[in-house]
């Protein structure tokens, strides 16, 4: 009776191990596909979604497409949008390259048929002018004893400029143009005027009178002042508290010089 008592003791015991090492090891298992390496369970620590995978903190995400791939270090920054490419050193830099200036075409300008030149003469120069038309309030004597008083025109004073140049003639009593860089000339006498106001002075045909020196005014033949801006007399009183006083009044205008005459003759 006592062996039977124990050998049922010991069935017992061993049932109760083996029940026991079954439960470890089924808790074992859990534990081991819960935690560990799975793509699912804990991605979100150490698996393929979150912070080792492939899309938030550590994989494509942070450290891959995004913060260190394409968007950040990529493309985007230093790619060819943002921050290295085409944007701020590509086309950007390709037209600060071409901002060099470039001369307009020297064509003839339209203006009335009077102001045109011979048929032959050819356009060698096209000039801007910034300056002042200079009047002197002048005292006329009338058949009476009196006096009348007027603004009467005296001379230019301009500077001329060329595209992309910059100052290259003087303008003066004449009237002349004097050029800078050689120091040639040409006196102008009046052939034909046109669209004056009361505001603008005229356009003008000018042919030349005489010349100086060799170089850029030594062969011109005629003259066309076009496009002219203000420059006409004084609205101020002259009387004979003013009289020979000068005043000088703000133009602008633009000069075409032509060389030939169309017949071969000399100006």
């Amino acid at each position: 009776m006592h062996e039977s008592i124990l050998g049922l003791r010991r069935s017992s015991t061993l049932i109760i191990g083996a029940a026991v090492a079954t439960f470890i090891s089924a808790a074992a298992c859990s534990s081991s596909s819960s935690k560990g390496g799975g793509e699912t369970a804990d991605s979100g620590s150490g698996g393929a979604s979150s912070s080792g995978g492939a899309s938030s903190s550590g994989g494509a995400s942070s450290g891959g497409a995004s913060s260190g791939g394409a968007s950040s270090g990529g493309t985007s920054s230093g790619g060819a949008t943002a921050s290295g490419g085409a944007s701020s050193g590509g086309t950007d830099g390709g037209a600060d390259g071409g901002d060099a200036c470039v001369p307009s075409a020297l064509n003839p300008p339209t203006v009335p048929a009077n102001l045109e030149p011979p048929a032959g003469a050819t356009l060698i120069h096209r000039f801007s002018a910034t300056g002042s038309q200079i009047y002197t309030c002048t005292g006329t004597a009338t058949g009476d004893g009196g006096t009348t008083y007027s603004w009467v025109f005296k001379a230019p004073d301009a500077v001329l400029s060329q595209d992309c140049v910059g100052h290259v003639a003087t303008h003066f009593a004449g009237p002349t143009w004097k050029s800078d860089a050689d120091g040639s000339t040409v006196v102008g006498t009046k052939v034909q005027g046109a669209n004056g106001t009361s505001t603008n002075i005229p356009w003008l045909l000018l042919k030349s009178k005489a010349n100086t020196g060799s170089g850029m005014f030594s062969s011109v033949t005629y003259v066309q002042r076009v496009d002219t801006s203000g420059g006409v007399a004084p609205s101020t009183t002259c009387d004979v508290s003013n009289e020979n006083t000068d005043s000088a009044v703000p133009y602008t205008a633009t000069y075409y010089f032509y060389t030939g005459t169309g017949d071969g003759g000399a100006p």
